[in-house]
């Protein structure tokens, strides 16, 4: 997929596009606080195409329907082709923005926002692998990265920095470990971890983490309270 071109706003007006070129020539030129702000990234730009998609999810906080998208794709409510549709409206109905492509690397954006808010109304309402029966039976969570394209996260890596369990290829943690949230570009201790593909939880019970060598606490998990969703992008 070729990577998005870069708009940065400008008095509510959208500057641009912008190739991958013009960006490093204006970074070596020096761009001001006000410029820097507009395309800064997450923890890091771990890959230009990554960059490029939180560019364009840099202009999610001032798309009046934003919020609606996410709660109604959250819901799947909304799908891709009306979605889409939305996105190309609003763009040149806001800031004068008229791309054909925005949709297509806006949406990646959308997606992530919208499955984060799905976890944590799961995670608030104690559904899915924060069941209280689910929980009792399979403590531990286990992150499956789908397979990492070339220019990816080292998820390996991250999760070893995060402080979580590697053994014989499984990263596991307990569903309460502080490295969940360290692992996240979001601070929050689910999928996604990040913008793009990552991958996926699994519950693990103790005696199978137990056949693997590994010893964990088994006192109940405590889930601690998390804020109320925000939109990431900002």
């Amino acid at each position: 997929m070729k990577p998005s071109a870069i708009y940065l706003l400008s008095n509510d007006e959208a500057d641009g596009p912008h190739e991958v070129s013009d960006i490093f020539l204006k970074i070596e030129e020096g761009l001001s606080e006000e410029t820097l702000s507009s395309i800064e990234g997450m923890k890091g730009w771990r890959c230009l195409s990554e960059t490029l998609v939180y560019a364009y999810a840099k202009l999610l906080p001032g798309l009046p329907q934003a919020a609606e998208w996410i709660e109604k794709m959250a819901d799947s409510s909304l799908n891709l082709r009306d979605g889409n549709l939305e996105i190309r409206r609003t763009l040149l109905r806001t800031i004068n923005l008229d791309d054909h492509q925005s949709p297509k690397y806006l949406w990646p954006a959308l997606d992530a926002n919208a499955r984060l808010l799905r976890s944590l109304q799961d995670y608030n309402q104690r559904e899915q692998h924060w069941n209280e029966f689910a929980m009792e039976a399979y403590p531990i969570l286990e992150f499956k990265p789908f397979a990492k394209p070339p220019e990816g996260r080292d998820w390996l890596a991250d999760w070893q920095i995060a402080g979580g369990t590697y053994c014989q290829g499984r990263m596991l943690a307990r569903i309460d470990d502080p490295c969940w949230k360290k692992l996240s570009d979001f601070n929050l201790p689910f999928t996604p971890f990040s913008f793009g593909r990552d991958g996926c939880l699994a519950g693990v019970a103790l005696a199978q983490a137990k056949s693997l060598g590994l010893v964990f606490d088994v006192g109940p998990v405590r889930l601690p309270p998390l804020p109320p969703f925000q939109m990431v992008g900002l």
